[in-house]
């Protein structure tokens, strides 16, 4: 948190400050802090800006005096006569909650502020973002927005994104610590806080990649599917490469907030694990003010979750919604090939498909599903909804991977690259109104406008279009949402290419997180305490302490989400290690990393050397 002390005064002649160690009279600047501080910096203006008087022998140009006294190179920081100024002195506190008070050239120590009273907060709730404006000059000095929506919406599993916050620095160095401070986590189903391992990543450039450009070209062509169909016009599009464009590489990477950040913008996201169904507030403190309205999270994989078919079927004719509300009915496909997940079907061209009737979807749409082929040929359908080209259609088309809307004005497409190369792709697209969008193996290829899809009485079938338009592939995996699956949930569907499938039957690891002590913690005692939280989705049996690989004593209230104590008496001296297990009713077991700790009963001795 930093705090000022300042003065404003008109010089009425030359005034100079001379560097520590080089004023030919022998006196240093001298300032103190009770209790002692982080940093400190002395700055002047005159109207515009603060710059700072660096307190050694570097000074050079206007802002230094001439050439004083013995050291004769050394120069000296001016004041010039005439001018008003303003001087302060900028402090960085070790702990935002304290009171620093600051002497000066042996004037009596005088109160120098409380937390924040040198800063403006202001919050705007609305969109998320709170500034922490200077009450001197007014300019903003940090800035802290949040990134992703008020209710984000995160698949269930381990170091998941929850949210991401953009930093803006217009300060200097800052301590992490106190931008970042500590987080409270309240379950909005329970009302109940609790406590949960986390940590920070921030987005990292990797510099530039060269991407190339393209045209398309497209000629319209008429097509009879077959004797029974009226006759479709298509268009036949071929794209061209016409360039190239330099696009930034990012990466995520771990964030030590031990570290100062310095001046300029840094994006944080905000990592841990994210248990099934449920909702979480996250409440941060930044520079000691807690937000308490920040924003939330939502466990998503099944949130609007209109149908999933896992394909595992390994014989018959019906293709299983794991919702069961809409079993689909195949007619042609191969059931029982190798999947990206357990078992596929594969669709060999003509007549193959699974039809999974009318399903109730509004303008907001988002399907994912895994393809396995070695060509494609045009109009190669995935999944569509009938009739063709009036409702909505997701195909291959030779070169490109097409999403259409309610007719044929205005496709979106990408190119196929490597989907042919008989290997798992996930392949997603999502619409809301007029916006479509692609994903090929959990990266953006395409957001452009598409016409918006119709959803009228039609039934939605995999592997073809209602007049044909079959797909030679393996496909697995097909869910489709009634909303707008995020980017990062996008992302998770993809799971580093192994993907992800659905579950209704949450039974999981319990979660234990180890409070106190600290790593590496030293006493003089063998009685301690130690403290730690046990978590389950469903039922904990019991919490035991274990004290250098031996467990010592076991908790089995089966309290879900609270603090297990334990207190042994008889620690010999000594290095030991502990942690804490937590076992479930389905005999999951958690054990927590190990830490450290050492007894020393032993006083120092002190031997006498001289003089005799």
């Amino acid at each position: 948190d930093p705090c000022y002390a300042f003065v404003n005064f008109t010089a009425q002649e030359d005034i100079f400050i001379y560097p520590l160690d080089y004023d030919p009279y022998n006196r240093n600047i001298g300032v103190n802090f009770d209790p002692n501080v982080k940093d400190w910096k002395i700055e002047r203006s005159w109207g515009s800006g603060w710059r700072e008087i660096d307190l050694n022998d570097t000074c050079k140009g206007t802002w230094c005096g001439g050439k004083f006294g013995a050291k004769s190179n050394v120069y000296s920081f001016a004041f010039r006569e005439g001018r008003d100024y303003q001087i302060r002195i900028t402090v960085l506190k070790n702990n935002p909650d304290e009171n620093v008070k600051w002497s000066a050239f042996g004037v009596d120590p005088t109160f120098f502020g409380l937390n924040n009273q040198s800063l403006d907060k202001k919050y705007n709730k609305s969109n998320r973002e709170i500034s922490f404006d200077s009450k001197i000059d007014n300019s903003t000095e940090l800035k802290i927005k949040l990134g992703t929506d008020l209710i984000h919406y995160v698949i269930y599993g381990s170091n998941r994104t929850v949210a991401i916050t953009n930093i803006e620095n217009n300060y200097g160095d800052y301590p992490l610590y106190l931008i970042l401070g500590p987080v409270e986590f309240i379950n909005l189903e329970t009302n109940q806080t609790f406590k949960r391992d986390y940590h920070y990543e921030y987005k990292k450039s990797n510099g530039f990649k060269v991407i190339d450009d393209y045209i398309e070209i497209c000629v319209n062509e008429t097509i009879v599917f077959d004797s029974n169909s009226s006759e479709t016009v298509i268009q036949n599009c071929n794209r061209y490469l016409s360039g190239w464009h330099p696009e930034e590489q990012f990466e995520w990477v771990y964030l030590d907030i031990s570290k100062d950040m310095p001046k300029g913008k840094l994006t944080v996201a905000l990592v841990t694990d994210v248990l099934p169904y449920e909702n979480v507030e996250w409440i941060p403190t930044i520079l000691g003010s807690e937000i308490t309205e920040w924003a939330e999270w939502t466990e998503s994989l099944n949130v609007d979750i209109v149908a999933y078919y896992k394909l595992d079927e390994a014989s018959g004719a019906t293709a299983f919604d794991s919702l069961g509300d809409f079993d689909g009915t195949n007619t042609g496909a191969d059931v029982n090939q190798n999947g990206i997940i357990n078992k596929s079907y594969f669709f060999g061209g003509g007549a193959d498909n699974v039809n999974v009737g009318d399903l109730p979807i509004s303008t907001s749409l988002t399907t994912s599903l895994w393809i396995n082929a070695s060509t494609v040929a045009q109009f190669g359908t995935m999944i569509q909804k009938s009739p063709v080209n009036s409702q909505w259609i997701f195909f291959l088309d030779t070169t490109v991977v097409n999403l259409r809307g309610g007719n044929t004005a205005s496709d979106i497409k990408c190119l196929i690259g490597n989907l042919t190369d008989n290997n798992w792709h996930n392949i997603v697209f999502v619409t809301e109104g007029s916006n479509g969008k692609i994903f090929i193996d959990g990266s953006k290829c395409v957001d452009d406008t598409i016409t918006p899809i119709a959803n009228g009485a039609g039934d939605v079938l995999i592997g073809k279009h209602s007049s044909g338009g079959p797909i030679t592939s393996l496909i697995d995996e097909v869910g489709i949402w009634n909303r707008t699956l995020s980017d990062s949930e996008i992302n998770d569907l993809y799971n580093g290419g192994v993907g992800i499938t659905y579950t209704s039957d949450f039974n999981l690891f319990p979660a234990v997180t180890l409070n106190s002590p600290v790593d590496n913690f030293n006493l003089s005692s063998q009685s301690i305490t130690f403290n730690g939280t046990a978590t389950d989705d469903i039922n904990l049996i019991n919490v035991s302490l274990i004290l250098d690989s031996t467990y010592n004593e076991t908790n089995t209230t089966g309290l879900n989400n609270s603090n297990y104590i334990f207190s042994p008496t008889t620690i010999s001296e000594g290095t030991h290690n502990w942690t804490y297990e937590a076992c479930d009713d389905s005999s999951l077991c958690t054990t927590a990393t190990v830490k450290d700790f050492r007894v020393d009963l032993t006083a120092p001795t002190i031997e006498y050397v001289s003089p005799t």
